[in-house]
């Protein structure tokens, strides 16, 4: 009876080792909220051509087609290949671009229209990836008096990204992101201020999927805090 029991018990904790090794590989395999920050991080960075970029880029225009070539009602449209390398990061996207200034009836600028389509890829020490994005936003506070041009906006970004540590899993994603009123400074062009609510949703390579929610706020300094689920990251931009 001895022995029975023995090898009984034996057989439980056996059991109960596989369970738990399930249990911890399911666990494993989801994306991590820190992993869905770094993905996060990267379609928003400047060291990775995220869309805080192209804002700046914007305001750019922004000032010279209203100082230097205020031309109300039309439309402009452009294809820029962009490669660059920070530190030990790289991108290489091509934009198409297009963009056009809405004015009152005495032909006073009071908003830009831009829109553009994006692919390309990104590579960091931590992950690589294969995207396309479409952003799709207007730029008010257009009079000089106004401190700051005003950014309202919508981007989407599908992704296929190689994590290069850990587990080193795939994860395919879409990231969307959207804000209202977001101030850009007028003469550094930079991002000032402003709250980003955007969701990411996909799967990981062993067919996990996942949704996070969350937060950019822009705080005024060149940093913006990512939240998701209460913990929070911030980066530069």
């Amino acid at each position: 009876m001895k022995i029975q029991f023995k090898i009984l018990a034996l057989s439980f904790a056996v059991l109960a080792m596989v369970f738990t090794a399930c249990e911890k590989t399911e666990t494993e395999t989801d994306l991590t909220d820190e992993e869905a920050a770094e993905i996060v991080e990267n379609a928003v960075s400047p060291e990775t051509g995220g869309f805080s970029t192209q804002m700046t880029e914007a305001a750019i225009v922004a000032d010279l087609i209203i100082v230097k070539h205020p031309l109300c009602g039309k439309q402009f449209d452009s294809t820029r290949v962009i490669k660059k390398t920070s530190g030990a990061r790289t991108f290489d996207y091509t934009f198409d671009w297009t963009w056009g200034m809405v004015c009152d009836s005495n032909n006073d600028p009071q908003a830009i229209n831009y829109s553009y389509t994006m692919d390309g890829t990104y590579d960091t020490p931590r992950w690589s990836s294969d995207d396309d994005a479409s952003h799709t936003f207007q730029l008010t506070g257009l009079a000089p008096a106004d401190p700051f041009f005003l950014y309202d906006g919508n981007y989407t970004r599908n992704g296929f990204q190689a994590s290069k540590v850990g587990q080193q899993r795939s994860v395919t994603s879409v990231f969307t992101a959207s804000t209202t009123g977001t101030e850009i400074d007028k003469n550094t062009h930079e991002v000032h201020t402003g709250t980003v609510n955007f969701s990411l949703t996909g799967s990981v390579s062993n067919g996990n999927t996942f949704s996070k929610v969350g937060t950019i706020v822009f705080n005024g300094n060149g940093t913006a805090t990512i939240t998701i689920n209460g913990n929070t990251w911030t980066i530069q931009v």
